[in-house]
């Protein structure tokens, strides 16, 4: 009798260990979003950024991103208007958002504005560690 009773303890040991090796399960998740048809990976990225960059007639480029209301207004007078790129950069990738010859302060502030909406939808769905696909408007 305790000849079975151990053979039984030990199967049911061994239908133990056996069911707890099969249920852990290991799962990769890669994330990744796509704008305007593109596929952009986003796992193992260290580095996700925008900019706001201004082209003059002369082409130099200015960095537009704390520029104020005066400081646009003077940069306008001086060159004309400007090329304005806003663009995400996603690792080494430059995704170019938005673009277009910008006169006024406020036609900079809506493309700014814009940018920066899509930059906190991004890191939302960066924080959020089981969603997987981001589709950017």
């Amino acid at each position: 009798m305790r000849k079975i009773s151990s053979i039984v303890v030990a199967i049911a040991v061994a239908l133990l260990v056996m069911t707890a090796c099969g249920s852990t399960k290991i799962m990769t998740v890669e994330k990744t979003m796509t704008y305007q048809g593109s596929l952009y990976t986003l796992t193992g990225v260290s580095k996700i950024s925008s900019r706001v960059d201004g082209k003059t007639s002369e082409g130099e480029i200015l960095d537009l991103r704390s520029v104020n209301k005066a400081q646009f207004k003077a940069l306008v007078d001086k060159h004309g208007a400007l090329d304005v790129t806003t663009a995400i950069d996603v690792g080494d990738e430059e995704i170019v958002f938005q673009g277009g010859t910008v006169e006024k302060y406020s036609d900079l502030e809506k493309m700014t504005k814009k940018l920066n909406s899509r930059m906190g939808k991004i890191a939302d769905f960066m924080k959020h560690k089981k969603d997987t696909q981001l589709k950017l408007k």
